[in-house]
């Protein structure tokens, strides 16, 4: 999909909703609410069924069109953050003896996430996470504001003190915790077919969808009794999101640009939320470069000598 000429181009120009930055604000879920609301819907029916003009050769998704090596860096990145991540899903469904047991597990996941990552890889993990856990599971029906309620049916995220968008922030921070990438695309595939008028397809009922959930362990944890014996009072934060590749992009960019009192800091995160979009959106993948031209060409756009 994301070599798909249309869809590419749509992702491109979709909302860059950086989705952490909203997760805790008081008024940041309304905002973000407001920010997708006017997203084009993604017909993956649709568009596969597009063909590529002549005219679009040149640009740049073209471009990943027509270049191997993306497909091959693509699947490169999914993978390196698919493995970290359904270690930490499992981790979550485990029962531990002691609160040390389960600490040590989480441990060795961390591990798993930094994996002396070079900045190229996890430059592309970034990537790869925005198209597929940001940009294609906002188009599945249950990532929606006003239909997400439908897939919890007996369940939580539907506390009355908090506000619907509150509620619906909750459930998109779980989501990409728990779906896997072939449960986006199945999902992909029934919002589109469901929006269809034909009529051949009947939408699933709520306890369908909440089933659905179920079977994919989404409301398995955390569980009464996890944990046996709190022999130790620390416990392991077990939300890696790509605020953890952030993260980790910024120690490595630390790395690469030795001592700037601290700037290194200021210069990831203007350039992830105020320039990425126009420079790495839908073109990272392209860039055939090394972690020292990455790094070089963030310090050049933030205009540090």
């Amino acid at each position: 999909m994301y070599l798909h000429l249309s869809i590419h181009r749509t992702y491109c120009e979709s909302p860059f909703s950086h989705f952490h930055l909203y997760e805790h604000l008081p008024t940041g879920p309304r905002v973000l609410s407001d920010v997708l609301r006017e997203e084009q819907d993604l017909d993956v029916q649709g568009e596969f069924l597009k063909h590529s003009h002549a005219d679009d050769r040149d640009n740049v998704a073209a471009a990943h069109c027509q270049d191997p090596s993306v497909s091959e860096q693509f699947y490169m990145a999914l993978t390196g953050y698919w493995l970290a991540w359904e270690a930490a899903r499992f981790a979550r469904i485990c029962r531990y003896p002691l609160q040390s047991d389960e600490n040590k597990v989480w441990d060795d996941i961390d591990a798993v996430w930094h994996d002396g990552r070079t900045l190229q890889e996890v430059f592309h993990m970034i990537e790869v996470y925005d198209f597929v856990y940001d940009y294609l599971t906002r188009q599945i029906q249950c990532a929606r504001t006003d239909t997400f309620t439908q897939w919890v049916e007996g369940h939580d995220y539907l506390w009355p003190t908090e506000t619907t968008e509150t509620n619906w922030v909750y459930f998109l921070h779980d989501m990409r915790l728990m779906l896997t990438p072939p449960d986006i695309i199945e999902l992909l595939i029934l919002t589109s077919q469901w929006r269809q008028t034909s009529g051949q397809r009947l939408e699933w009922a709520p306890n369908e969808k909440s089933g659905y959930l179920k079977m994919r362990l989404f409301f398995d944890s955390p569980f009464f009794g996890q944990v046996g014996i709190f022999d130790v009072r620390e416990s392991p934060d077990t939300s890696y999101t790509v605020r953890n590749l952030e993260e980790i992009f910024e120690m490595t960019l630390q790395r690469h640009l030795g001592a700037l009192e601290g700037s290194f800091q200021d210069m990831w995160t203007d350039y992830r939320r105020n320039k990425w979009r126009t420079d790495a959106r839908g073109k990272a993948l392209l860039w055939g470069i090394s972690d020292r031209v990455i790094a070089d060409r963030i310090k050049g756009l933030s205009g540090v000598e």
